[in-house]
């Protein structure tokens, strides 16, 4: 089971990889170099998100099981695990570049007209969930 898991969570990367326009060697990386790619590839092309997924779930796990989180607590991590890894994004960069990936997806069901993507609360998804 953990290696259909596994499965799973690599091909949901890799279309992400393809969705967020990953790079390698200073050009982007097309459809067929990403299929391609071997699962420790996959790992190092999507770092960044793999890191801070990880430190999401871990978080969430110490609120209780949280699984919906809104932009402070979102930037909050984020400013986090950027200045622990040495990421080169910004909070609000890497929160608009987590929400293209499978698993974290805006709360369609709180979505209010009056509040911009960027600030409505975010659903982390487990890979049986997500497209």
């Amino acid at each position: 089971m953990t290696e259909l898991y596994q499965l799973m969570v690599r091909k949901l990367w890799r279309k992400d990889a393809l969705r967020l326009g990953k790079s390698a060697g200073g050009r982007t990386l097309t459809p067929q170099e990403i299929s391609q790619l071997r699962p420790k590839e996959v790992d190092e092309v999507m770092d960044t998100e793999m890191q801070l997924l990880g430190y999401l779930a871990f978080k969430g796990m110490e609120n209780n099981h949280q699984i919906e989180f809104d932009e402070e607590t979102l930037r909050n991590a984020f400013g986090d695990v950027r200045a622990a890894f040495k990421i080169d994004l910004f909070p609000s960069q890497l929160l608009e570049n987590m929400k293209q990936t499978s698993f974290l997806h805006t709360a369609d069901a709180d979505v209010d007209n009056n509040r911009n993507g960027s600030q409505q609360a975010c659903i982390m998804d487990s890979p049986a969930s997500t497209d």
